[in-house]
């Protein structure tokens, strides 16, 4: 090992745990949490037999709010490029099953083909600490699609942004939706009495309604007879809706609650909140919902979700470590084992550091800022050491 490695490499050491006690010393308000991916074989699962399932969730939690969303699709070796989704692609496992469908309750289609019927590209955190941040992406034939999750300290909704690049500004957006409100109740050989409220309709079970936006901007999802206030069920459920929303489709039916929500045409960018109100009788949710509405409303109109690592990325000054890291003789020996992924990070970055990056351009960077952030700190180490 030579001299300048001896030095370099518990300088390093004493840096990261230096880290480690100022992160300590500032808890994250938003607790994230990855589960490693989980597999199996769908041979017994009809239709799907050929399949292997693909399956893993994103926990969010601040004080005794929780949040976990799951993706989980079927793949076949020969069909690369292509996923099979079960009951659907895009799950909310808790704070309930039941509520927001933990198999699949929602489903981007463009131009009326579910953007779930392709491989997902990535599934990763792209932010911690004051706020917690998810990234689902897709690369369809028809679009490139990203679904951020968002969690802020200090509100009880599940904030969601929905980015889609289309070849055409025209092309057609349609959101389908499915919650079971408080109670499985069909699975369990129970009759209930789903019921969707929203600021100026109700909609009964058997039911179906095209509405409008105005009037009717947000749904509160409950059962009249699993309610917890009559000891039964979980508690109910609410959605905001968008405000690119042309015309909402509202069908309860005696088990799944369906919506369908027809975005304006030329829309990109899609805002909602979710909420489960587990715990909550049907007249506590109801009571919260006009307030709760309002909050969630002004966040969407006014918070930028761009992740922070992107957003406050100095990118040419990362570059140019990079590039003279690259181009120093001692750096090649140091970080020889990194010289390719830094190559890639290089090649990978986003022309801009904001939102107007491309959904690729902003997923290449954000799949493993983590990393690269270390780059950066043993770059600078490198050049220290080739100075003394």
């Amino acid at each position: 090992m030579t001299s300048s490695a001896r030095i370099f490499w518990p300088f390093v050491a004493c840096l990261a745990w230096l880290g480690v006690l100022a992160t300590a010393a500032e808890p994250a308000a938003i607790g994230m949490h990855m589960e490693p991916l989980r597999t199996k074989k769908l041979s017994h699962y009809r239709g799907h037999e050929q399949e292997t399932l693909r399956e893993r969730m994103v926990r969010f939690q601040s004080g005794e709010r929780h949040y976990g969303i799951s993706y989980k699709a079927g793949y076949r070796e020969d069909r690369p490029g292509k996923a099979f989704p079960l009951e659907g692609y895009i799950g909310m496992p808790s704070p309930t099953a039941c509520n927001w469908y933990h198999s699949g309750f929602l489903d981007i289609r463009v131009n009326g083909r579910s953007i779930g019927a392709t491989a997902l590209s990535s599934f990763t955190i792209v932010e911690r600490g004051k706020r917690g941040i998810a990234d689902l992406v897709w690369h369809a034939e028809q679009a490139s699609v990203r679904v951020r999750f968002v969690m802020l300290p200090g509100t009880d909704a599940l904030f969601c942004e929905i980015t889609i690049e289309t070849p055409k500004p025209t092309d057609r957006v349609e959101l389908a939706l499915r919650c079971y409100p408080s109670f499985f109740t069909s699975h369990h050989k129970r009759v209930g009495a789903r019921l969707i409220q929203t600021p100026e309709a109700q909609i009964k079970e058997g039911e179906k309604s095209d509405l409008p936006m105005k009037g009717n901007e947000w749904a509160l999802y409950s059962d009249g007879v699993f309610d917890v206030d009559r000891g039964e069920g979980r508690g109910p459920c609410a959605l905001l809706l968008p405000s690119c929303t042309r015309t909402v489709h509202f069908a309860p039916g005696g088990y799944s609650v369906e919506t369908r929500i027809e975005c304006t045409p030329g829309t990109q960018t899609v805002r909602m909140a979710f909420w489960d109100w587990k715990g909550l009788t049907n007249a506590q949710a109801s009571a919260k919902m006009p307030d709760e509405a309002r909050v969630a409303r002004a966040v969407l109109d006014t918070v930028d979700f761009t992740p922070a690592a992107l957003a406050d990325a100095d990118l040419e000054a990362m570059r140019e470590d990079c590039r003279q890291a690259l181009a120093s003789p001692e750096a090649k020996k140091m970080l020889a084992k990194k010289l390719e992924s830094i190559q890639a990070w290089l090649e990978n970055m986003p022309e801009k550091r904001s939102a107007d990056a491309s959904i690729r351009a902003q997923e290449g960077f954000l799949r493993a800022a983590d990393e690269f952030e270390q780059f950066r700190w043993e770059i600078k180490l490198v050049k220290l050491i080739s100075d003394l």
